[in-house]
């Protein structure tokens, strides 16, 4: 008996430990970027797309975006979809960089946020109601 009681406690801790996940929402970002592919150097591969949180210390690799170079477009966007955890509030950062063929990475470029807020507005105040009436209906 005493060894079933241990093995259920086991049991008991694993699922415990298991199950601790943090709820979290997925929403989709556009990002947006300069990449003239006529100008750009020959050997330019992929971008890719880092991003932070408010609350994070640093940056976080997030994809990697590969170039096509059969477009004639000079600008990239990518649909980034990211998780966050459930109530979460705050900036979301991003950053892109350049990797060419060597898998030499560019320095990053400038930090882009987006304000990420859940928080409905307060709700209309003084709202008066008057009536007029036109013509009676008999």
């Amino acid at each position: 008996m005493k060894k079933f009681f241990i093995l259920f406690l086991a049991i008991v801790a694993l699922f415990s430990f298991s199950f601790n996940v943090v709820a979290q929402e997925t929403m989709t970002i556009t990002l947006g970027w300069d990449a003239d592919l006529s100008v750009i150097e020959p050997d330019l591969q992929d971008y890719n797309i880092y991003y932070k949180l408010d609350a994070d210390t640093g940056f976080t690799f997030h994809d990697t975006v590969r170039i096509d170079r059969s477009s004639t477009e000079t600008r990239m966007t990518s649909q980034v979809p990211l998780t966050v955890p459930t109530g979460y509030e705050g900036n979301i950062c991003f950053y892109v960089t350049a990797v060419d063929t060597s898998q030499n990475e560019s320095k990053p470029s400038e930090e882009v946020c987006v304000r990420y807020d859940k928080t409905p507005p307060a709700p209309p105040s003084g709202v008066i109601v008057d009536i007029t009436v036109v013509e009676a209906i008999q």
